[in-house]
């Protein structure tokens, strides 16, 4: 969980990032085509001075007039809902800058008409552009966070919904393997003692699953291999484990108890004669993961009132954990229970 909180901080600061780069950007575009186009043909080199005073405060009441829109205008009264306000704010704004750029064009004081001839268009044309760019942007700007509360309250819906099937698989897993156990204890089974054993590593594997972390898969296939043992001391079943495995074997981690439930499911309503086998493979790389299940279907299934969680939990919990990143199929013959999965880890 802690993991998906850091990702959910770190992708924010990075949209932070992204959206101070692009005003960057624009506003460095804009002050060279502006200066060379517009500003540089009024340069007085007579007046140096005065000319880097009007360019600069010219600059800064467009600035002043473009953020005021962008971080008070839109966000409070257009995207509140509020047309009064917004259209008398805006028209203040515009009225206000248009008379900015009437005393700063013409040497910091109103002429007769506020304008020369050749500065009205202009100022026209540069109202509306910001008008238009900054509303832009600041309507972009609440989308991208419309879009990051989404993606934060689903994240946060699947959090809840993994703990709540995390709670759901603890007990049930407890459950059957616990009912394992009794079932030597009533028999005077010398095994008793030995599964107990077993148990209290199984109880270490159930608390790495509740925490959240990731395993190693050599973690994984430790744990597989004792609840087989576990299973084994009661049923004469064969189990045939076959495992591909990369040279360095620790170069990935899974998400736990992900293959537990298939093969509690195949012990428990499988058939589990001596001549009887559950074949399992699993073979897993830096970014793919293989396991294929198979065995024989007991003609006298059974299910208990926790029966069935495993399965239909398992499914969830690959669509939260691994989503558009795992494939399963799930075959059932007459006499076959069959599954295959693929996962991307990567």
């Amino acid at each position: 969980m802690h993991g998906h909180k850091s990702f959910r901080i770190f992708k924010i600061k990075m949209l932070q990032n992204k959206r101070l780069l692009t005003h960057l950007i624009f506003w460095t575009v804009h002050t060279v085509f502006t200066f060379f186009a517009y500003d540089l043909p009024y340069y007085d080199p007579n007046a140096p001075f005065w000319f880097i005073i009007v360019y600069l405060t010219s600059q800064l009441s467009t600035l002043l007039y473009f953020y005021t829109n962008y971080s008070i205008v839109v966000p409070r009264l257009l995207l509140k809902k509020k047309p009064l306000a917004y259209a008398f704010t805006i028209l203040l704004c515009v009225a206000l800058y248009i008379l900015s750029k009437a005393l700063i064009w013409n040497g910091f004081k109103f002429i007769d008409g506020y304008f020369l001839q050749d500065q009205k268009g202009g100022v026209v044309f540069a109202s509306i552009f910001y008008y238009i760019i900054s509303t832009a942007f600041g309507m972009h700007d609440h989308w991208q966070h419309s879009q990051q509360k989404t993606i934060r309250l689903q994240q946060e819906v699947n959090e809840t919904e993994l703990l709540y099937l995390k709670s759901q698989m603890s007990p049930h897993f407890l459950f059957n393997t616990l009912n394992n156990i009794y079932g030597l204890s009533l028999n005077n089974d010398p095994q008793t003692s030995h599964s107990i054993s077993q148990l209290k590593d199984l109880m270490i594997y159930i608390e790495k699953f509740e925490s959240g972390d990731k395993i190693s898969f050599d973690q994984e296939i430790h744990y597989l291999n004792s609840f087989i043992a576990l299973n084994r001391l009661r049923h004469v079943v064969m189990v045939d484990f076959e495992i591909t495995k990369p040279t360095d074997s620790n170069i990935s981690t899974i998400e736990p108890m992900i293959f537990l439930p298939f093969i509690e499911n195949a012990f428990k309503h499988g058939e589990i004669k001596a001549e009887s086998t559950i074949s399992i493979y699993l073979e897993y790389s830096l970014n793919k993961v293989l396991f294929t299940i198979k065995n024989k279907i007991s003609p006298y299934k059974r299910k208990d009132h926790v029966g069935g969680i495993g399965i239909k939990n398992i499914k969830r919990r690959l669509e939260l954990l691994y989503p558009h990143a795992h494939e399963l199929k799930i075959d059932e013959t007459e006499s076959f229970f069959t599954v295959d999965l693929t996962m991307h880890i990567g």
